[in-house]
């Protein structure tokens, strides 16, 4: 692995909701993040040229890989496999990290973008944005059709980004092109529906707990959600999230959702009033940053994000020395919460930025 050329800050005031955030500044543009649970390591792809795949957490990251424009990325804690597609090509990469190496290409569609994986039935699902389909590949280590396409599934126009519901089994495609949303049934892996949405979808993720979709509409500032508890799903509400959503997730067990805006620069962190079924949605905190933002991904434990930037990737879930969270630091300190040390941390992060 080769490490690499990084200028990193960090947050270290203990007793700070959300933890320590750390900043590593590359001087490349990460695009799409996945979070390993089991690891708390993350992977993250940068589509900047010859594009690289990395690995990394607080302690710093790594280029794992060299490709031609990397899109989305998806790690498989129980198999330890890295899986991400190549915009430019028909192909899905597969990393071992158990190995340190690639050790696969999978043939799919046509400029392939959006991947998510299904721990139920052990399943990746990839849309071909040229080819308007979804490829479907088998990720069951056991089984013998072990990293095989098993179906390939017509959907709508330019489909660019995917999630699923694993309690439902139902997987949502957001198609560009057509302004639409098809649903593929798991069991039987065909479509069941599409929903028109009247604009072009960007990111999209789904709740398990809730069955809720959060779309995000790229015309707008709108996030729409989408009641996935009937098939193939109604319309439910919109809420507004500043200038320019790009990047969206939703975390299950606490039913918080994050969204990056590229325009202001900022993290906005929304909660469903009252989970399952309530239609509104309450700002918790702001999180303001000097670059424009991107992909994002979240610890369903802890409710720390990890986010993507045009020039870096912060993890642990606050921005570099936040001024708002220098008087926290501070009354933590008066309140002996908190000892010397961390306070210097910050104050020489803050002032040396």
């Amino acid at each position: 692995m080769l490490v690499a050329s990084q200028r990193a800050w960090s947050l270290s005031c203990a007793g700070i909701p959300g933890g320590s955030g750390d900043y590593y500044f590359i001087g490349r543009p990460i695009l799409n993040v996945s979070y390993n649970p089991l690891t708390g390591k993350t992977y993250m792809t940068d589509d900047f040229g010859a594009g690289r795949v990395w690995e990394g957490d607080s302690n710093g990251i790594n280029v794992l890989d060299y490709n031609d424009y990397p899109n989305d990325i998806v790690v498989v804690p129980t198999s330890n496999m890295l899986y991400y597609t190549m915009g430019n090509n028909r192909v899905v990469k597969v990393y071992d990290l158990a190995l340190g190496r690639a050790v696969m290409s999978i043939g799919v569609g046509d400029s392939p973008r959006g991947i998510t994986y299904s721990s139920v039935t052990k399943r990746l699902y990839v849309a071909n944005a040229k080819s308007n389909t979804v490829s479907v590949i088998d990720a069951n280590p056991v089984s013998a059709a072990y990293h095989r396409i098993i179906s390939t599934i017509p959907v709508g126009s330019w489909p660019w980004t995917i999630t699923v519901n694993e309690t439902r089994g139902r997987v949502y495609v957001a198609n560009k092109g057509s302004k639409t949303l098809s649903v593929i049934r798991e069991d039987r892996l065909v479509v069941m529906g599409q929903i028109f949405l009247g604009f072009q979808p960007g990111e999209i993720t789904a709740s398990s707990s809730t069955n809720k979709v959060y779309i995000i509409n790229e015309n707008s500032s709108d996030i729409t959600v989408l009641n996935g508890n009937t098939d193939p799903g109604v319309v439910q509400t919109t809420f507004t999230a500043g200038s320019d959503p790009w990047g969206i997730v939703v975390n299950p067990t606490t039913n918080s959702i994050f969204v990056t805006d590229n325009v202001d620069q900022t993290v906005t962190w929304f909660k469903q009033d009252v989970p399952p079924d309530g239609a509104t949605y309450s700002i918790l905190d702001t999180y303001t940053f000097g670059t424009p933002l991107r992909g994002i991904d979240v610890n369903h434990t802890t409710d720390q994000f990890i986010v993507a930037s045009e020039d870096g990737v912060l993890f642990d879930g606050l921005p570099p020395c936040d001024r708002r969270y220098m008087d926290k630091c501070l009354e933590l300190r008066r309140d002996d919460i908190v000892d010397d040390a961390a306070v210097e941390t910050f104050m020489e992060c803050y002032f040396h930025q």
